[in-house]
């Protein structure tokens, strides 16, 4: 049974393959790298019109003077053009486009290997605008909740959105009018999957808009509870943390787990950034505090559920036993974060019951 957040959208669709034998038209779709060359092809097609399809619309890259050209016909018009070639078995299985100055482009690239399809998000950018993992494999062409999953953690698109809007209110509108497209020849789906995330994290974002203005002692950093919050007290416009039930397993009664060193003081920080208002991303955590020797925090799984980007970290303390702690990303960064009683990744992705998406393994 799908969850009410993504009813009428299958999430476990899985297209047959990304490569030969494919039609003209997705063959061609599936390579054509700019924007505005992808949509007039589509408008081609779509009136039947193969045989008056011109070579620039077919090719799936141009030139550096083709490229000028367009540019100075709009800067738009460059949208897409500037994301690396493709290589050889290798197609555009989903891309997003927005409506930045020079409409830029991202997209997931697949790659047929000898055993595995390769993934790779990339940007017009040289990756500068992407964060987390931004490659996997798979034996099997992914889920159509996998691969949107992918995406959505290698580029951030809800940051892109936060700096575009965070000062005019997340109209839904607006935020959905700024998504030119969101495309795939492989998932039909894909597109209202994508815009159905970001409606849900416009909704977070208003219910939460008035969380700047909690006072400091309203912050709790609870370090004897079981679960340990970075969250607002309960009052109008905040947030209530709910506590995540024990793993399956774990015998009622059972001690709190205590965290390790490098767990303790990562919580502590992060309670602080979160006073300051300090956003952060998942491959932000580590960073937080400076590791000393011995130490770890490296960022293991990852996946999006109950209105929220929730990532697992495992910390590593010289002598003492590895902790699992989790950060759950909405409105200005880290909630919440949680620190247990959790014996293993499996236990700490078990507490969220649940996941239509499945977790992504870092």
């Amino acid at each position: 049974m799908q969850s009410s957040d993504t009813a009428g959208i299958d999430l476990d669709f899985r297209p047959s393959s990304y490569f030969w034998p494919l039609g003209l038209e997705k063959h061609l779709l599936a390579r054509i790298k700019g924007a505005e060359r992808k949509a007039a092809l589509q408008r081609l097609i779509d009136a039947g019109r193969l045989d008056d399809i011109p070579e620039y619309l077919a090719q799936s890259a141009l030139s550096s003077d083709e490229r000028q050209m367009l540019g100075r016909i709009h800067p738009a018009f460059m949208g897409g053009e500037y994301l690396p070639n493709l290589m050889a078995n290798e197609v555009m299985v989903a891309r997003v486009t927005i409506a930045s100055t020079t409409q830029d482009v991202t997209c997931v690239y697949a790659r047929r290997g000898k055993n595995r399809v390769h993934y790779r998000v990339v940007d017009e950018y040289g990756g500068d605008t992407l964060s987390g993992r931004t490659t996997r494999t798979s034996t099997r062409p992914l889920k159509l909740g996998d691969l949107t999953s992918f995406f959505l953690v290698a580029w951030p698109i809800f940051d892109v959105l936060e700096m575009n809007f965070g000062d005019s209110g997340y109209d839904l509108d607006e935020l959905q009018g700024f998504i030119v497209g969101a495309e795939s020849v492989f998932y039909p789906g894909f597109e209202a999957l994508y815009r159905r995330r970001v409606r849900e994290w416009a909704a977070t974002k208003s219910r939460v808009v008035g969380m700047n203005q909690v006072p400091d002692d309203h912050w709790i950093y609870d370090e004897g509870a079981s679960i340990t919050f970075i969250a607002p007290t309960p009052g109008p416009g905040s947030l209530i943390s709910r506590p995540r039930k024990a793993a399956p397993g774990v015998a009622k009664g059972v001690g709190k787990l205590r965290p390790n060193a490098t767990a303790t003081r990562l919580l502590e920080a992060l309670c602080e950034a979160m006073r300051g208002n300090e956003a952060m991303s998942g491959d932000d955590v580590p960073d937080v505090i400076e590791l000393e020797d011995g130490e770890e925090v490296e960022w293991v799984a990852s996946t999006y559920a109950h209105e929220q980007l929730i990532n697992l970290f495992v910390c590593r303390a010289a002598g003492e036993p590895e902790t699992l702690l989790a950060t759950e990303h909405g409105d200005r960064g880290v909630l919440q974060s949680v620190d247990g009683p959790w014996g293993s990744v499996e236990a700490a992705k078990a507490s969220y019951g649940p996941v239509p998406e499945g977790w992504s393994d870092l």
